[in-house]
């Protein structure tokens, strides 16, 4: 079964996608008079999950491309 080559193209759009959001959404409980530092802490948990797989992703995709 052939791979198409716009799929990987879409998950990466949309985790890069899902990593900004998130970014915005500890910005704005960072910018608050009393933050929720346990939200942010998990926000940020969050974001580096994503962030990891983007990077998981990228690298699968230039092996793709090199082999």
């Amino acid at each position: 079964m052939k791979i198409s080559p716009l799929k990987p193209l879409r998950m990466l759009r949309a985790l890069m996608t899902k990593s900004a959001v998130i970014q915005l959404h500890i910005d704005d409980e960072t910018r608050k008079k009393n933050p929720d530092w346990f939200r942010i802490i998990t926000l940020k948990k969050q974001r580096l999950i994503i962030k990891d797989k983007i990077h998981k992703l990228r690298r699968s995709k230039n092996m793709l491309l090199i082999g």
